[in-house]
């Protein structure tokens, strides 16, 4: 998986073969149709691991913390390491995200979205119960606005590398000073 992955990101989903991945991986195409049936399923076993890599991750960085603002600060400030640590399969998603057309890979990205759109509702709901959140603020809405900056993050951060003079502190107090009450 390793090897598409790199291929997928380097070259996108759409302008990758088997055949080029096989051939990197130095097996035969036949040998790669035994584990994956196809090279949709290989782009959706990649992503479906990143966003249980992500997931497990934010689930590890959280443990303990027992104030939610403080947990949001935590998934917030680790982000760029973890981006830099899954670069290649943020690459993978982006590139499917702008330039593939294949029904089964934006399936695959939809599904990884919605994961993660789940995740962060659940966190703001909480917080709303808590009562440190606003409680007229959609949940939904909150978790796509703080999705859209992560993926603009992820996609500038990956393309165009670490932006010069980016606060990620102050971004990170920007964004909780909308939700919090």
């Amino acid at each position: 998986m390793l090897v598409a992955t790199q291929l997928f990101a380097e070259r996108g989903f759409d302008a990758t073969t088997t055949a080029a991945i096989a051939s990197a991986a130095g097996i035969s195409e036949p040998i790669l149709y035994r584990h994956f049936k196809s090279k949709q399923d290989l782009f959706v076993a990649i992503v479906s691991e990143v966003t249980k890599t992500t997931q497990d991750h934010w689930a590890e960085r959280m443990k303990g913390i027992t104030d939610p603002v403080d947990a949001f600060r935590a998934i917030f400030h680790e982000w760029p390491s973890h981006m830099r640590a899954c670069a290649a399969q943020y690459q993978v998603i982006h590139n499917a995200l702008v330039c593939s057309k294949d029904p089964t890979v934006t399936a695959q990205v939809r599904t990884h979205y919605s994961q993660m759109e789940h995740f962060f509702t659940a966190m703001v709901t909480e917080c709303q119960a808590h009562g440190v959140f606003r409680a007229d603020i959609d949940p939904k809405t909150a978790a796509w606005w703080m999705m859209n900056a992560g993926i603009g993050f992820t996609l500038i951060g990956l393309t165009l590398g670490e932006v010069e003079g980016y606060r990620l502190d102050q971004a990170i107090e920007m964004t909780l000073k909308a939700l919090v009450k």
